[in-house]
Formats: structure tokens, sequence, C-alpha cells
């Protein structure tokens, strides 16, 4: 039999393609996508979580919490309240995004701006 530490052992199956999170008034916790995450919004002290073709998940996080589970390579803010999949962007025009498949269009605020629009590879004249 094998004397394994498990402080030292390397974990296997970790979950690296979203998170768990409980959401407010339930008891059950729920795995969060990155992929199908479309945008989180702050609600004081919870957060909004939008998914591709469900209602939102409402957590008691606040939107900075949120952000930190994140991808930083595919999640952005836009806003003091507001953080968008870059994935799901398909145009913009000035400070507006639009996210595929979302009828909401976003704002980007001139504090974010020069961040947001960075991400943007642009073939131009």
């Amino acid at each position: 039999m094998r004397n394994e530490n498990t402080s030292t052992r390397k974990k296997s199956g970790m979950v690296t393609d979203g998170f768990f999170v409980k959401p407010i008034y339930n008891d059950y916790r729920v795995k969060i996508r990155y992929s199908e995450i479309e945008w989180i919004e702050a609600d004081n002290n919870h957060s909004h979580i939008h998914m591709k073709g469900m209602r939102p998940v409402t957590v008691c996080f606040k939107l900075q919490q949120v952000e930190q589970m994140l991808p930083e390579d595919s999640f952005i803010r836009i806003s003091r309240s507001e953080i968008v999949n870059l994935l799901l962007v398909d145009r913009y025009c000035g400070n507006l995004l639009h996210l595929e498949g979302c009828s909401h269009q976003f704002y980007v605020t001139e504090k974010h701006r020069e961040a947001v629009f960075s991400c943007f590879v642009e073939l131009t004249k």
C-alpha cells in the first residue's frame, strides 16, 4: 500500500471551465461556465450573472469578487457596474457594444474605454 502525502499530491480533475456559486435564496450550488456568461451586472452587494438562454443567477457577492473568478483574457469591466464577455462582442459603434444574441446594448465608460477597445483587432485603411 502506497503512503502518499495528500498535501503534496497534485490535484487531478480540477474544474477549469467555470466555477460553482450559491445563488441567493438557494441551498444548492450551480456551475457557472465561463463560455455561457454573457455579462454580469452589479446591484449593491449582489451581482446578476446573465447567461445564454437562461434567467440571471443572482449571487451575494460584489462585482469585484465575481470579477476575480473570471479569466482576464475573456472578460473585461466596461463600467463601474458591468462586465462583459469579450468573446461575444460582435459589433460596436462609438462607446456602445453589442453582444452576439443579446438585445441589451452596453455603454463603455470613459474610464474603461482605452482598456476595452485595445482588446479588438481592426482591419483599417
